[in-house]
């Protein structure tokens, strides 16, 4: 009884927040991968709120229930099936009545489960993919046959692209000519740190805040792309 609540509750947040972002229509860029995807999300939204409406997906928002949770700006209700039922109300608010909401999503994507980025690309439309690293070893595999099976649903956010969309991946995976296959014509943009990344970071640092103490405030590194190299700093991202 309960899963069969689940998975109502599951497919009327995701169908609300499909509705918002139909309506809406803010640019999502969806952030997914085995290393390093809270940071990334974490960077993006530094960069995009110095000018930008922008919200992101909060601490371990990146479920079936944190990504449409995200999307119509509600809470986590837990086990409190009042606070479900407000939350699908404030859902339907939201399409009713137009007010204002985010320019950009930042949201991060995470895969417990077999099918669960699957399950997400179906609906999400995303116009920006980050994929991290994917490594040989990922951290969560217990519904995994494979590391390989973790590595291909995480791809499989590439499914989400709206046409004319950008590919943002790890160059320094040996998969990236795999990944540039699945988008098809949508524009590929490879980072990392090995010298046929379009985009890549050499003598990467800790930011930290000057005085006593020295807490760390983010990260630094000389930035190579398009023929131009510029030292970096990125706030709120470690």
């Amino acid at each position: 009884m309960q899963s069969a609540l689940k998975k109502l509750l599951v497919f009327l947040l995701a169908g609300e927040a499909s509705f918002v972002l139909r309506r809406y229509k803010p640019r999502v860029v969806a952030v997914t991968g085995s290393v390093g995807k809270t940071s990334t999300k974490d960077a993006v939204f530094s960069v995009l709120a110095r000018s930008l409406h922008v919200r992101k997906s909060e601490k371990s928002f990146n479920s079936e229930f944190g990504l449409p949770l995200t999307i119509l700006g509600c809470p986590n209700a837990w086990n409190n099936p009042l606070r479900w039922l407000q939350n699908l109300f404030d859902g339907l608010l939201l399409i009713a009545h137009k007010t204002r909401y985010p320019e950009w999503l930042v949201l991060e994507v995470g895969a417990d489960r077999p099918g669960d980025i699957r399950s997400v690309a179906r609906w999400l439309p995303v116009d920006i993919a980050v994929i991290t690293r994917l490594p040989e070893i990922p951290v969560h595999v217990e519904f995994f046959r494979s590391p390989q099976e973790v590595a291909e649903e995480k791809m499989a956010l590439i499914e989400a692209l709206k046409p004319g969309g950008v590919l943002v991946a790890y160059g320094d995976d040996e998969r990236l000519s795999h990944m540039r296959e699945r988008a098809g014509a949508a524009r590929v943009i490879s980072f990392g740190f090995s010298e046929n990344c379009e985009v890549r970071a050499e003598e990467t640092r800790m930011v930290f805040e000057e005085g006593i103490g020295r807490f760390p405030l983010g990260m630094g590194a000389q930035l190579h792309a398009g023929g131009v190299s510029v030292p970096i700093e990125v706030r709120g991202a470690i």
